[in-house]
């Protein structure tokens, strides 16, 4: 095609036998003079590295008038329907990768912990433990210790070098911090060094001599050179329930791998722009698995490195505990229709159940 008479404009670039339009590129990138008779003297890798930044160009320039036009109508929305036109605004799309780097991929999980060991045998040999871009729910009636279940899981994560955020909804920081360390005091390592301490007892400072020896001396110390973290956060320390208001507020927080959240249904209260309250909760769980996949679309997860592990506590409706009493202790999906969210954003769901004589 070079020097036809029908496109005079194209002329041979000398890399894998490709062709550009000068005349395009005299367009797009204000080339101002014809090239030399014996080619181009700008390589292909150099024009495309031009060519996306029109692109680049072009996207913040629609992301600017679509700011403006959102800026007109913002009072006529509610605060979950603002949050999601904003996030679309910044919402980058890769492109489709038919080929992916296997090894890359592979190398990317395997430099993070493994997954989180729950202790309940069964549940870790069918999950090789809890891993990123999962939800896992904890579901139970009232007094079904869901909250020391949980609490549980976040301390096995940090043993394993994961960062937690808890974001604690009824359980007081206090409180809740005396539940980690009482659960550290039952480590292995402690054996001979003194017994075990029931949280209780710490919430209401009732320790012998001994025991505040052993916990201040030999526990507490001990607790802070885990090498994962621990940041107890309550339900006024949360600046929104949004996917990018609750990724940002983690990313300050540093390096998060896990977020707990209990529980579930003190969200149905939160001011969330629904006059259901069902549909605050269900709302704020689909915005949770976003966190979790690392991704807008929750269908469709994020970089590996964006992911994190999701741990949501819920309480039973009575229809569930109901069938629950019924049928040996076994919940239904029935015990989770108030926030039916939860059935799809879950990878995991694990119910407790404690009968009145098990209480006593």
């Amino acid at each position: 095609l070079a020097g036809s008479k029908q496109f005079p404009e194209f002329i041979p670039a000398k890399q894998n036998g490709s062709w550009l339009s000068h005349a395009l590129l005299q367009q797009q990138f204000g080339f101002p003079h014809k090239p030399a008779d014996n080619g181009l003297k700008i390589g292909v890798d150099d024009v495309l590295y031009l060519v996306g930044l029109e692109e680049e160009f072009r996207e913040k320039r629609g992301i600017a008038m679509r700011l403006v036009e959102l800026a007109d109508g913002a009072q006529s929305l509610t605060k979950p329907e603002l949050a999601k036109r904003l996030s679309s605004l910044v919402e980058v799309r890769p492109k489709l990768n038919v080929s992916p780097d296997g090894k890359a991929l592979y190398t990317a999980i395997k430099n993070r912990p493994r997954g989180i060991v729950t202790g309940i045998r069964r549940f870790d040999e069918l999950t090789h433990g809890i891993g990123y871009g999962t939800i896992t729910t904890i579901l139970g009636w009232t007094g079904s210790y869901k909250t020391i279940l949980k609490t549980s899981f976040n301390y096995n994560a940090q043993t394993l070098g994961y960062n937690v955020v808890d974001m604690s909804f009824e359980v007081p920081r206090d409180h809740l911090y005396f539940m980690y360390l009482a659960r550290h005091s039952y480590n292995p390592k402690f054996l001979g060094k003194g017994d075990p301490v029931d949280s209780l007892l710490l919430k209401k400072a009732l320790l012998t001599p001994a025991q505040e020896d052993f916990m201040w001396g030999v526990v507490e110390p001990d607790y802070k050179k885990l090498p994962g973290t621990l940041i107890i956060a309550e339900q006024s320390d949360v600046p929104g329930w949004d996917y990018m208001t609750l990724r940002s507020w983690m990313h300050g927080l540093g390096e998060i791998d896990v977020f707990s959240v209990d529980y579930l249904q003190m969200l149905m209260m939160e001011d969330l722009g629904f006059r259901d309250p069902r549909e605050n909760g269900n709302w704020a769980i689909n915005e949770l698995r976003k966190l979790a996949v690392g991704s807008e679309n929750p269908d469709e997860p994020g970089d590996v490195s964006d992911r994190k592990i999701g741990v949501l506590v819920s309480q039973s409706n009575r229809d569930g505990w109901t069938d629950a009493v019924e049928n040996n202790g076994t919940f239904t999906l029935r015990a989770m229709s108030d926030l039916n969210g939860l059935e799809r954003a879950s990878s995991y769901a694990m119910s407790v159940f404690l009968d009145d004589a098990l209480k006593a």
